[in-house]
């Protein structure tokens, strides 16, 4: 391309291996290649977005498992009783917590001494005489009415504990029984009187109680309802009694035939009335004890 003022131009390709050579770029290509690395930094900084680990949260509720604990059925334990005046006192109280029979005769004394004035000692006068297995016929206002062996069970079958059949109790064994109640009246005041010296591991007694797994013992007033646990009976302590008659009129004779020997020098007629009282004292211990056996049998 030849233009005027004597100069020639000649146009030519660009040539990177001509070292001759420079290319300048315009402002339009200058804006261009800015543009070009703003957008391909913003691209990598997307990519490395998607490279980084992605929580999603599920729309889904994920269902919760609750497992119910094992259900521990209640054991109430049914005791009455029977005081020397007045109907009996019938309790039902869970013993589920009670796992020896030790425990379960130091409960006992603990129920006993609620539910009445008997107090647990040699020097009071009312005591539990007697414990037993037996079978209730409730009424209504917890009317209790023991149904005891010696009175309504049979000589080969006893019905003190619930028969096998019976699903309302647990106890091993279940009845009836052919031999009687499963421990002796006997037996079961030792424990009650002297729970110390039951050995912390037994529990023998505990497993043959007839307990209620069903809920409380209710009276519908047609017929009455029937349940089975233990019946206890208290009375005088007669022995205590005897023991305290004796000793005071032994003391008093003594005291006034002494007193009235030196007051009066009659010798005889001190310790005459001294025997006197001292008879009339064996009497009443006489009457005492006949009163107390015809009650034992």
């Amino acid at each position: 391309m030849e233009r005027s003022g004597c100069g020639k131009v000649t146009a030519a390709a660009y040539d990177s291996r001509t070292s001759n050579e420079q290319y300048i770029p315009g402002p339009t290509n200058w804006i261009r290649q800015t543009a070009r690395s703003f957008a391909e930094t913003f691209s990598n900084d997307e990519n490395h977005k998607d490279m980084l680990p992605q929580h999603n949260i599920s729309n889904e509720t994920c269902a919760t498992t609750n497992v119910d604990p094992p259900l521990v059925r209640d054991h109430l334990l049914l005791t009455s009783l029977q005081r020397s005046q007045g109907r009996g006192l019938l309790s039902q109280e869970s013993i589920v917590a009670i796992e020896s029979d030790r425990r379960l005769f130091s409960f006992f004394r603990e129920q006993v001494a609620r539910a009445s004035d008997v107090h647990w000692g040699p020097f009071f006068l009312k005591t539990v005489t007697g414990v037993q297995f037996a079978k209730f016929h409730l009424r209504l206002n917890d009317n209790v009415e023991p149904r005891l062996h010696k009175f309504c069970c049979k000589q080969d079958t006893c019905q003190c504990i619930p028969p096998i059949s019976n699903a309302d109790y647990d106890c091993n064994p279940a009845g009836p029984l052919a031999y009687g109640p499963p421990v002796l009246p006997s037996m079961m005041l030792h424990c009650l009187k002297h729970p110390s010296l039951i050995p912390e591991e037994e529990k023998s007694i505990l497993n043959q109680l007839p307990k209620r797994n069903c809920g409380r013992l209710r009276a519908t007033g047609e017929v009455a309802a029937e349940g089975w646990g233990l019946n206890f009976e208290d009375d005088w302590n007669f022995g205590l009694i005897i023991f305290a008659i004796v000793g005071m009129t032994v003391l008093a004779s003594l005291l006034f035939g002494i007193f009235w020997t030196l007051k009066e020098a009659d010798i005889q007629g001190a310790w005459g009335v001294s025997s006197y009282m001292v008879t009339t004292c064996a009497l009443i211990v006489g009457l005492l004890s006949m009163m107390n056996r015809a009650k034992s049998e």
